[in-house]
């Protein structure tokens, strides 16, 4: 008995990396056995528009012939293809632009109740119903912040941006009316016009005054990707419910977001919490989503434990042990192994959470180490111990590559994780001995991000087009010489012919504000930025 009308994917093409039409069939493919039968491609601004040149410049958008490839491809499968855009916020890139200012009310909002900006919008329907068979359309809406706040205050005056809001999605419902679509959209901005701007809540506020300004027909995606308690899904779906029915798609993470390494175990946790409170509340329609904030560094394939726990449990099916065993006879290789993707981020003894030092601690500066507080030194044996057990791992046929490139990454963060701990006691100390024994492992870190630099693009290519591989080239390539001009640094010191270095001389302190107590536990941050330097502003 099927236990779901929808099971669908959003795959996020707008944030750096664009899925190749190879890897995007192979994807589609697997969906499918998974029983899948939607996929939602998220595009902020990656397809086409006739007549907007600057629309996805450069960046590897989405031609009307491979969208359509790609379309016909899901139909010969049974999956819809169902675009996922931006009518309102989240569209950063295009707004570099000046060909867009004169429709940017702040930061990365279109600008609500301009003819201007709603013939843009119509012409984003016109090129998406060109393309896509689908009757359906994400019209996102999500975390709209910025709108009625900036060029709208100045043309029109103040005015509640809820009313702005409200008055926006009418207009853009119309619209996708016009052109055959029934829009769904992210569900947050309900809530947190009614509940001081917060959209989680255990006793969600939801107003009939805001229940009828949902157009008619809307379908609300409940987005929810860190919720552990089932009390909390409960409060939300019930309100959600309260708000729109049965209209209603709840959507879950596939956590992909963080750097380079997945966090499946996290995924499962969320999911083990949701399930049961979605079947005991009727819940029938399933999303998974699979985002890549800055810079999409994390292997689409990674959370292939994530995709298939997820539809095992949509139908219905919440026994881990069973799950473990069917993923082992379907994929060829047993779960558990699998899971080993996971293991750069897992260094310590804390309950099951988002931690990244496979990011932060690789960007990590050697001399100003910002992170430094948070490490313990133990930790770097359990990176060549990684190293060793992914390594193995990279003579899968299919999935060998994504193992290949955590494994070089593990051998960098071998000698690199306490790296700046280790030159700033020896530096402290005097110590001219400890630094030339140090020498060798900044050489060391030099190899093995070379080595980690070739494995990382022979993944990228593997899944994506070549729009976006230029910022992990900057970012790496910095990297690289950032590391070599410490080493050389260090060995002027050595040899008399510098006195200080500076950035050695400063006191580290807390990432967490503690001063001089360091925690020594891992955190999470995936800001390149402040992860490489405190010098941007």
């Amino acid at each position: 008995m099927k236990t779901y009308e929808t099971l669908s994917l959003m795959l996020d093409c707008s944030r750096n990396a664009v899925p190749n039409i190879a890897f995007l069939k192979k994807y589609i493919d697997i969906l499918a056995r998974l029983g899948y039968n939607e996929l939602q491609l998220y595009t902020e601004d990656l397809y086409e528009i006739e007549g907007e040149p600057y629309f996805g410049y450069l960046r590897g958008r989405f031609t009307r012939e491979e969208i359509k490839e790609i379309d016909g491809y899901c139909g010969e499968r049974g999956i819809k293809l169902v675009p996922c855009i931006q009518t309102l916020a989240h569209l950063d890139n295009i707004f570099r632009w000046k060909r867009f200012s004169a429709i940017n009310d702040a930061g990365n909002a279109l600008l609500a109740d301009s003819e201007e900006t709603y013939a843009f919008i119509e012409e984003e329907f016109k090129a998406i119903a060109d393309m896509f068979s689908s009757d359906k359309i994400n019209i996102g809406m999500d975390e709209a912040h910025f709108s009625g706040l900036g060029k709208h205050l100045k043309k029109f005056g103040y005015e509640n941006p809820r009313e702005i809001f409200f008055r926006h999605l009418k207009k853009v419902c119309e619209l996708a009316k016009k052109y055959g679509f029934k829009p769904m959209m992210w569900s947050d901005m309900f809530f947190k016009y009614e509940n001081d701007g917060e959209y989680y809540s255990k006793n969600p506020v939801i107003t009939e005054k805001t229940v009828r300004k949902l157009p008619e027909g809307v379908t609300l995606c409940y987005w929810d990707y860190n919720a552990r308690e089932e009390s909390d899904y409960a409060a939300m779906i019930e309100s959600h419910k309260k708000l729109s029915g049965d209209n209603l798609i709840w959507t879950g993470a596939a956590w992909s977001w963080l750097g380079l390494v997945p966090h499946n175990d996290y995924s499962l946790a969320e999911f083990s919490a949701a399930f049961p409170v979605m079947k005991k509340h009727g819940v029938k329609n399933y999303m998974l989503a699979e985002w890549g904030d800055d810079g999409a560094e994390c292997s689409k394939l990674s959370l292939l434990p994530s995709l298939f726990a997820f539809s095992e449990m949509a139908k219905g099916n919440c026994d881990l042990e069973e799950i473990k065993s069917k993923f082992g006879k379907t994929f060829g290789i047993s779960f558990d192994d699998f899971l080993a993707v996971d293991l750069p981020n897992l260094l310590d003894n804390q309950l099951i959470d988002v931690y990244n030092p496979s990011k932060y601690m690789l960007y990590n500066d050697c001399f100003s180490g910002v992170f430094d507080s948070t490490v313990d030194e133990k930790n770097s044996a359990k990176y060549a111990e990684y190293a060793k057990t992914l390594a193995k791992l990279s003579e899968n046929e299919d999935y060998g590559y994504i193992f290949a490139t955590e494994a070089a990454l593990c051998r960098v963060l071998e000698n690199k994780y306490s790296l700046g701990v280790l030159t700033r006691l020896a530096y402290k100390s005097g110590d001219k001995r400890l630094i030339e024994g140090l020498i060798c492992k900044y050489e060391a870190v030099e190899r093995d991000l070379n080595e980690f630099y070739k494995a990382l693009k022979n993944q990228w290519n593997a899944e994506n087009k070549p729009f976006g591989f230029e910022v992990q080239t900057a970012r790496l390539g910095g990297l690289m010489l950032r590391v070599k001009d410490c080493r050389e640094r260090l060995l002027k010191w050595l040899d008399g012919e510098i006195e200080k270095i500076p950035e050695l001389e400063e006191e580290i302190l807390d990432i967490n504000g503690n001063g001089k107590d360091f925690g020594k536990k891992s955190i999470v941050n995936n800001s390149y930025r402040e992860c490489v330097t405190t010098g941007y502003n």
